[in-house]
């Protein structure tokens, strides 16, 4: 089964990340369908991945194919789509940030003594290429990160809203260490009590008067990974409710003793890495109120968002004494020219002509670099146009990238998904209304594009990109805006993204 795993993991079938980290540590076994769904996908003829050879693997009473089964399927989940490859470069091109990378050096290396480091600034102005070089170089390093974009958390809603939950849950993924195995054991429980409610249509339809469910069928089994404490959990009302009510607490004890864990087996000390925290929301009172202060002393936790936290939430303020502030610079003339070097434009006049409008400004070089390889080169922009606004400027580029030929075939494709954050061929189905093979060919399509970027379930746009063309959205028609909007929340739904625990 760790092989199944392992190709689950790298085709992303429609499976969550506890789930394969189950399956590795022998908790529990996929379903045959997932496993023969994953053949499909990855387009295997073999006799050795064959339906039959697959059958024999679960043993003879293995579900045949049409054969019904009393197991309540689990939701389905968002498939992991990796853009093709488009002949761009696949390495990205980091320049600058000499403070924030020796400012990182230093806190890797226990000669910062803080706690917690924000590093904010507006959109567009590099926080996530840092946060990207963050991680980049940890893993270079062999250093324990575990890191999360907290907008993908909180666009697609969680099992039973417990984002915080899913935060750690999205944390953990990224920490390859057995310490934490009691943490995923408890974010599967969580998962199946969740579904389990989710499916039943809410508490009040899970139990019944007596307060014992209303049936066993409904429920978790210990073959699906259920733990002992679970299943006894489940089987009364009373106890249900304050488990699905005090979890996420319990969850941030376990997490707390699996890095105190990681620190008493080989010294191993662990940074927590969370990026687009503008997206938190409600998150950020837990995050402040809750984690921070149950952290293990020496864990390190860097925040990357549009606002300062002491500014945007005043209980920050209790963690003034073990925080550094920062606020994220434009990049110097030189990194600036740098860039754009780098990126083929030697032309002394137009070096000139192109830096006058983006200046330092990461947004603006980028948009402006995207413009020159959608259009045919730096030789085919012509004269960009100044203004004071460095927004307005982002939009005339954004506006003149979308009106060259390449790109008007897909601009539907972007506005229509770009409420979404991220963008793959299951998405364009649900918004633009296609049929899957029309939805996978737009999405190689907006795949060879230079403005897009890889993301674990797809490709994903600039964040500020996405803000500009859901103004051109809503511009257009704020009811078809309404409208797809209402589309993603139903197919996040649908994936099992949302479910109300409440009753």
């Amino acid at each position: 089964m760790k092989e199944i795993a392992a190709a689950f993991s790298e085709y992303g079938v429609t499976t969550s990340a506890t789930s394969l980290s189950a399956w590795r540590k022998g908790y529990r076994d996929p379903a045959i369908k997932s496993v023969k769904t994953l053949r499909q996908v990855v387009n295997c003829g073999c006799p050795a991945f064959g339906n039959e050879a697959i059958n024999r693997s679960y043993g003879q009473t293995a579900m045949a194919p049409g054969q019904p089964t009393h197991k309540r399927p689990a939701p389905a989940r968002e498939r992991r789509d990796s853009p093709p490859s488009s002949g761009r470069r696949t390495q990205k091109f980091f320049v600058g940030r000499d403070d924030e990378l020796r400012r990182f050096a230093d806190l890797q290396a226990g000669r910062d003594t803080r706690r917690v480091i924000n590093i904010y600034g507006p959109g567009g102005i590099g926080k996530t290429a840092v946060f990207q070089k963050f991680v980049a170089l940890g893993h270079e390093q062999g250093a324990l990160l575990g890191h999360a974009d907290v907008a993908d958390i909180m666009a697609i809603g969680t099992v039973g809203n417990h984002q915080g939950a899913e935060l750690l849950r999205a944390l953990v993924s990224t920490l390859e260490r057995t310490e934490l195995d009691p943490l995923r054991r408890d974010l599967l429980d969580l998962e199946l009590a969740a579904n389990a409610v989710r499916g039943a249509g809410g508490v009040n339809r899970l139990y019944g008067t007596n307060g014992r469910p209303v049936s066993s069928d409904s429920l978790p089994q210990a073959n699906q990974g259920a733990s002992p404490r679970l299943l006894r959990i489940l089987a009364n009302r009373i106890e249900c409710e304050r488990y699905l009510r005090q979890v996420e607490k319990a969850l941030i004890r376990t997490f707390c003793e699996g890095l105190n864990a990681i620190v008493a087996a080989d010294g191993s000390k662990t940074t927590l890495l969370l990026d687009t925290y503008e997206e938190s929301r409600e998150l950020d009172d837990w995050i402040c109120g809750q984690v921070v202060p149950a952290l293990p002393e020496h864990t390190r936790m860097v925040i990357l968002g549009r606002r300062q936290l002491t500014k945007t939430n005043v209980d920050w303020a209790d963690h003034e004494w073990c925080m550094s502030v920062r606020s994220l610079p434009e990049l110097s003339e030189d990194e600036a020219k740098t860039y754009l070097r780098h990126y083929g434009l030697t032309d002394p006049q137009m070096f000139q002509g192109v830096y006058a409008v983006t200046r330092g400004y990461p947004l603006l070089l980028f948009l402006a670099r995207v413009l020159s390889t959608e259009s045919g080169g730096w030789e085919q922009i012509g004269e960009l146009e100044e203004q004071r606004d460095r927004y307005a400027i982002a939009d005339g580029l954004l506006s003149r990238i979308l009106r060259e030929e390449r790109v008007r075939k897909i601009r539907d494709v972007l506005e229509s998904c770009s409420i979404a954050p991220w963008i793959n061929p299951d998405i364009i189905a649900a918004l633009l209304d296609v049929k899957p093979g029309a939805a996978r060919d737009l999405y190689q399509e907006l795949s060879t594009h230079s403005f897009v970027t890889r993301h674990p379930h797809g490709v994903s746009l600039h964040d500020k990109i996405r803000e500009l063309l859901q103004e051109y959205l809503k511009f257009a028609s704020a009811s078809r805006y309404n409208d797809l909007t209402k589309r993603l929340a139903a197919h996040f739904g649908h994936k099992g993204g949302v479910a109300d625990v409440r009753g």
